[in-house]
């Protein structure tokens, strides 16, 4: 072997043995959470390489003082809040490395959490997305979420029961608070990365990959990761303006628009005009002139239908649900 092979062997080693960490951090997000957040992930990634913070918040600028040399710190700021989609689109462009891992500023990690699932993208190059279970921040001990089902009308559950035997499960959709992507596939094959606005980006995300030939899975290895639930009735979640609003229900209407194909798109689309419609036509308006060749794009290129795609989650809910 000469030492140009060696080099490039070498440097494909190190590469991949390390992760890009991405924390979108929302305008209303409290600080505290955020400085336990980083503390967490630098005492608990065992191959971190990287922090991306996404930020309107200013105080979310700070670098933590004890931050390691080694490791590379990118902090994006944004003159106004985006969707969490277009925050975590915005750090697959940045990220250095493979595995890209998206989590919420208020989460608690296990211990070398990123080893296993670096280890599953390895043994499977047709995992797309990759998660734990989820458990209420500060209850380890207790209730987990393992997975989430997405109905045809939207409609949202969770999955508390574990849906299989393996170490590793092939799920329909993870909670957005915590999980890890394959950079490659995701850039190259999702075509628009997350979904732009608020809501369901999450959800959305695994469906289009996985009509694409994809998977996403729940690594079962005894870990699972903290998050803090936020409510309205807390405060923890500020009102919703025009605007949010605006984003929230383009977000509802591209999920049929993208995905789904004959009554289904009909029946969703009439749907969606009549929840939506103090706004629906001026979305829907961005809708056909920014995504109509999006749509075209991923009816040629998936290789399974959305009529499978939901056939599947039925037979799933009446498993697990």
């Amino acid at each position: 072997m000469d030492k140009n092979k060696i080099y490039f062997w070498f440097l494909r080693k190190i590469t991949v043995e390390k992760v890009s960490v991405c924390i979108p951090v929302a305008s209303s997000e409290k600080i505290e959470f955020l400085s336990r957040t980083i503390q967490d992930v630098f005492s608990k990634t065992k191959y971190l390489g990287e922090v991306i913070i996404v930020s309107s918040n200013p105080p979310a600028i700070v670098k933590p003082k004890n931050f390691p040399s080694n490791i590379v710190y990118t902090f994006v700021y944004l003159p106004e809040e985006v969707g969490p989609g277009i925050a975590r689109n915005i750090c697959l462009e940045y990220a250095r490395y493979p595995y890209v891992i998206y989590m919420d500023a208020h989460v608690e990690l296990p211990i070398d959490y990123d080893e296993d699932l670096i280890n599953t993208f390895k043994e499977d190059k047709s995992i797309a997305i990759a998660t734990y279970p989820i458990h209420v921040y500060g209850h380890p001990e207790g209730v987990k979420g393992w997975c989430m089902v997405m109905d045809e009308d939207l409609s949202v559950n969770w999955v508390v029961t574990k849906p299989g035997k393996e170490k590793v499960i092939e799920v329909p959709a993870i909670c957005g608070c915590f999980y890890a992507v394959n950079k490659n596939i995701i850039k190259e094959y999702s075509i628009i990365g997350h979904l732009p606005g608020y809501g369901h980006e999450d959800l959305e995300l695994p469906m289009r990959m996985w009509l694409l030939g994809f998977k996403t899975v729940v690594v079962d290895n005894g870990k699972s990761v903290g998050h803090h639930f936020k409510s309205f009735e807390s405060g923890d979640i500020p009102q919703w303006h025009e605007k949010r609003w605006f984003y929230h229900a383009l977000n509802m209407i591209l999920i049929p628009y993208l995905n789904y194909t004959g009554e289904r798109y009909d029946k969703m689309i009439k749907m969606l005009k009549e929840k939506y419609q103090w706004v629906f036509n001026q979305v829907w308006n961005k809708v056909v002139t920014e995504y109509s060749w999006v749509r075209q794009e991923l009816l040629k290129r998936r290789i399974r239908s959305d009529n499978d795609y939901f056939q599947w989650v039925r037979e799933f809910k009446e498993k697990y649900l």
